[in-house]
């Protein structure tokens, strides 16, 4: 049932991002003629609707989240959803996998207009950051495969970083929900005050860090069971929000 669920919702908001998507590594490839050639002002042109598109598909991926949870969930639609024959975990996976899937899609779009507009970074680049890898790795004694550990210890960190936005986005609407009058304005003060708790311990941590010195801090941040720790955070994070948002429509749901 996840599976037929997330097939209808892929569907539905693909119809949108096909096009904008398309809009985009058009202009990408239009861009890049005109860079090729040397064409100045079409080129500024063409690049500043290529970054246009990217940004209006970056809103459009959190507007279409957002809408479609409320909508289909919060809202009239909601009588319907709850009364299929369908666990609660189902739906709010499938909202939130599709999310991701849509999140990391307008990513690796972004990633290859650049690429396709612009050409690969130029080989100083990488010869560059090769060589401050090769002097960290060698400070600090760390072999290539635990080096490899690291990288993917950081992917997953953003991986799972994608899926915090949806589910705290999902938390705020939740609890606006429990407005009888204005639930949209509920879930904005929830979102104000989830951030502003997140920020408040930021700080402490930045004033913690600060405390250690640059040495100190360095040596701090390269320990290895901190890189590995890494995940666990936005991981943490995702159960909170996802405990919560299902504890609150599976006990407090108000469709009024």
């Amino acid at each position: 049932m996840l599976g037929k669920l997330m097939k209808y919702e892929i569907r539905s908001m693909g119809r949108i991002f096909l096009g904008l998507y398309a809009a985009v590594l058009a202009f990408a490839v239009v861009n890049r003629v005109f860079y090729t050639l040397q064409w100045e002002i079409p080129m500024v042109l063409a690049s500043m609707a290529m970054v246009l598109l990217i940004f209006a598909s970056i809103v459009t991926t959190v507007i279409l989240i957002v809408y479609r949870f409320y909508k289909n969930l919060l809202s009239d639609e909601g009588y319907l959803m709850f009364t299929l024959p369908v666990k609660l975990d189902a739906l709010l996976l499938s909202k939130l996998f599709t999310a991701f899937l849509f999140i990391f899609l307008s990513i690796v779009v972004a990633a290859a207009a650049l690429f396709v507009s612009f050409g690969a970074l130029p080989e100083d680049f990488w010869q560059e950051l090769g060589r401050i890898i090769s002097t960290f790795t060698n400070a600090r004694g760390i072999s290539g495969g635990r080096l490899a550990s690291y990288i993917v210890a950081i992917v997953l960190f953003l991986l799972l970083n994608m899926f915090t936005f949806s589910l705290e986005a999902y938390t705020c609407m939740a609890i606006g929900q429990l407005s009888n009058r204005n639930k949209v304005a509920m879930a904005f003060v929830a979102y104000i005050v989830i951030s502003m708790a997140l920020q408040i311990l930021s700080i402490f941590v930045a004033i913690a860090l600060a405390m250690m010195g640059e040495a100190g801090m360095l040596d701090w941040l390269a320990t290895p069971n901190l890189i590995y720790a890494l995940p666990l955070l936005p991981l943490v994070m995702d159960l909170i929000y996802y405990f919560v948002t299902r504890t609150l429509l599976k006990r407090r749901i108000n469709l009024a």
